[in-house]
């Protein structure tokens, strides 16, 4: 199934393209088959294209603060998000590590 264009319930970034009320994902025309996780921090990130996220921030929001999770955890869902997507660090990156600061989602 091809994603929509425009949709209230939709998150567009570059080629990617959420749907949040049946958390569906797809690249170009093509569906991802994304966790809960890696689908909730991905509409995180990318609800904030071209910011920085720290990684704080994102394992409060995703995980909770009651929650001991470390970034190991989260190095983890943003290392199968980037399969997921394809590219690379250097090449048509998606999310890109900023080295002690955070995760951003390029615009």
């Amino acid at each position: 199934m091809k994603a929509p264009n425009h949709s209230f319930n939709y998150v567009n970034t570059r080629d990617v393209t959420l749907n949040i009320d049946t958390q569906r994902a797809w690249k170009g025309d093509n569906e991802l088959h994304l966790t809960k996780r890696e689908f909730d921090v991905l509409l995180y990130l990318m609800q904030r294209s071209g910011k920085i996220v720290r990684n704080t921030e994102l394992l409060d929001a995703i995980w909770g603060t009651d929650q001991v999770i470390g970034d190991d955890a989260l190095r983890t869902v943003i290392k199968r998000i980037r399969k997921k997507l394809g590219g690379s660090q250097t090449k048509n990156a998606y999310v890109t590590t900023i080295w002690g600061r955070g995760y951003i989602f390029e615009p």
